[in-house]
């Protein structure tokens, strides 16, 4: 008589199954065993075991043949569909949209953005790269002098996520003349005193010559 138990007889996905034959048989007349798992695989091992990868309902049945005759029994494997609840992508997949990072993962981290008012472009570059900040760079015409940081955005003193961009606005150089002295050069405190002299020279030499154009 055909006989087997398995174990485990239920489970998640995907379930192994071992299974044990009891079939009895009068000694000698046995000619093989056949094993249909339900899912497409079969065996004719004594005891085979069996990994059921789909969820799904299978009826497992074993057939004996012997010198006699043919004997079948089947029973039902029930396998469940495995839970994501609580796990973890696989690694190099990024979450789904909704769900939390992995425990572990590192919070971004915050930076305070530094001052760079008066800063040349070449320094305000190189300061905010060595604090992992992206850097966007535009040109205004100005006083300043040429390259000289005169805005920037976000203002010194936020807290910005590293590796975010910071944008400056830089100085051409190139914004006219004062009293036709040509282009004006300042400093962080303003106008030199040399330049500031040279031009009310040039002012005072310039009203001096028309003044006597008219009384002449």
């Amino acid at each position: 008589m055909a006989a087997f138990d398995a174990d485990p007889a239920s489970g998640k996905a995907p379930l192994t199954v071992t299974f044990t034959n009891r079939s009895t048989f009068t000694p000698g007349s046995l000619m093989a065993y056949g094993w249909d798992f339900g899912d497409g695989g079969a065996s004719a091992d004594t005891n085979p075991v069996h990994t059921f990868a789909v969820a799904g309902i299978y009826e497992v049945g074993l057939n004996v043949t012997t010198a006699i005759g043919q004997n079948h029994v089947s029973r039902t494997i029930t396998v469940t569909a495995p839970s994501s609840e609580g796990e973890t992508p696989p690694e190099g997949e990024l979450p789904v949209e909704g769900e939390t990072p992995a425990e572990g993962e590192p919070e971004p981290v915050q930076v305070n953005v530094p001052d760079l008012m008066g800063l040349s472009k070449t320094e305000a570059v190189a300061l905010l790269e060595s604090l992992l900040f992206q850097v966007t760079i535009s040109e205004e015409d100005s006083k300043a002098p040429k390259d000289e940081v005169t805005a920037q955005v976000p203002e010194a003193g936020t807290s910005a996520e590293q590796g975010s961009t910071v944008v400056i606005t830089v100085s051409t150089g190139d914004s006219g003349s004062l009293c036709g002295c040509g282009p004006a050069k300042r400093g962080k405190s303003g106008f030199t005193a040399d330049l500031v002299l040279l031009c009310l020279v040039v002012t005072s030499l310039s009203l001096s010559g028309r003044s006597k154009t008219i009384k002449g």
